[in-house]
């Protein structure tokens, strides 16, 4: 009798976790079409709703009962895995931690999609100030061909221009950065200084693929591929040194912003290495340490400017100073359009990256308040799950 007993309380368990774990009814209907099982397994069950005592549980008992369910037979799917959840503390356990992962990335994915959304403000901001240089160079492709025509005002206007140019774009202010670069193949960090443009603080990642012999591609050369990445604000603060950043918890996480192919006819002298080259370099500006510097094309302004000062030729002047100029503009017409659609593409990946992180938000969002649902249930007639519900309280 005692091994009987033993025998239908494991089948009884096993049911249970069946219709836990995959919400599945074989076993329980196999067991309700036979009145010797049915028997059993619902004395089990009634002495376990005893030990219970859960009013959720005896609510549910009273309706059925209520309903005409057989005391005796009490062999209801719902009923079941509400008993199996109160009373299965490897499965609370599983379901508290995967309630903890799943805030872990909830909070990450909040963090990706706002970092998303700022950087589709920077590009839509970019975008307009883009546009606004379109029109800009416009006017000056209409007005130089309008003053071509006036051989008088070209040597004024050329100065004018040049003036305007210098103020605007030959001065640069270069800031004291300190740059930290660490080398996976050395494992080593060295630590440099340099005056360089921009107010940005920022990290990249450039990986280096090994290099594939010219047989393996059919090809003369020998080559090897250049990702280069961009390591967003909230990841790089997280790592206490720049090899964490290689960590595959956040390698996910990186915003892929080139890719370039390598070759080389002649043997590379790092040819036959196996693992992928990881370059990290974070460059730290201190805003309060700058100097200015003239630029290249302030210096060429000046050649120019004092070619047509010293020569004083009209035909020179006509035929290399207004071709020149006219190129530049040409030049800058072609950069500006390439701008606007880099800025375009650039929001148009935001709009549905953002979109598949919403996504995700939402359907995390839904999946913690079932599994906190559940948790909170249980804790009603469960100290230790009362404990860990209130520390999640807490830390939320």
């Amino acid at each position: 009798k005692d091994i009987v007993n033993k025998l239908y309380e494991l089948i009884y368990n096993v049911m249970k976790l069946e219709l836990i774990s995959n919400n599945s009814t074989k076993l329980l209907d196999s067991i309700k079409n036979n009145e010797t099982d049915s028997i059993y397994i619902a004395n089990i069950l009634k002495r376990e709703i005893v030990s219970l005592n859960n009013e959720e549980v005896n609510q549910m008992v009273s309706s059925l009962q209520s309903n005409g369910i057989d005391s005796r037979n009490l062999l209801d799917k719902q009923l079941l895995m509400l008993i199996g959840e109160l009373n299965n503390p490897e499965m609370i356990s599983k379901l508290i931690d995967e309630y903890k992962y799943n805030k872990e990335r909830l909070d990450r994915t909040k963090t990706i999609k706002e970092s998303l959304e700022n950087k589709k403000e920077r590009s839509i901001y970019n975008l307009e100030n883009s546009e606004k240089a379109k029109e800009n160079i416009q006017k000056r492709y209409k007005r130089k061909i309008i003053n071509t025509t006036i051989r008088a005002l070209l040597v004024s206007l050329c100065l004018a221009g040049a003036s305007l140019v210098t103020r605007k774009y030959g001065i640069d202010t270069k800031y004291n950065t300190e740059v930290t670069t660490y080398d996976s193949t050395t494992d080593q960090t060295t630590v440099s200084e340099e005056y360089t443009t921009g107010e940005d603080n920022k990290v990249t990642i450039t990986e280096y693929t090994p290099w594939r012999h010219p047989e393996f591609d059919d090809y003369d050369n020998y080559k090897r591929y250049i990702y280069t990445y961009e390591v967003p604000e909230y990841v790089y603060e997280l790592c206490d040194n720049p090899k964490e950043m290689l960590d595959t918890k956040y390698t996910e996480q990186l915003i892929p912003i080139k890719e370039k192919e390598e070759k080389s006819k002649e043997k590379p002298k790092d040819f036959g290495t196996k693992d992928n080259r990881f370059i990290i370099t974070k460059q730290t500006k201190d805003l309060s340490d700058s100097k200015t510097a003239l630029n290249k094309m302030h210096t060429i302004i000046i050649l120019v400017i004092s070619l047509n000062i010293i020569t004083l030729l009209e035909k020179l002047y006509m035929v290399f100073i207004d071709k020149d100029r006219l190129k530049r503009i040409l030049e800058d017409k072609k950069y500006n359009l390439e701008e606007i659609e880099e800025a375009k593409k650039t929001i148009n990946d935001s709009d549905e990256l953002i979109q598949k992180y919403e996504k995700e938000k939402e359907e995390l969002i839904e999946l913690l308040a079932e599994e906190l649902n559940v948790i909170t249930k249980v804790s009603k007639t469960n100290p230790e799950v009362a404990k860990q519900l209130k520390k999640i309280k807490e830390k939320n």
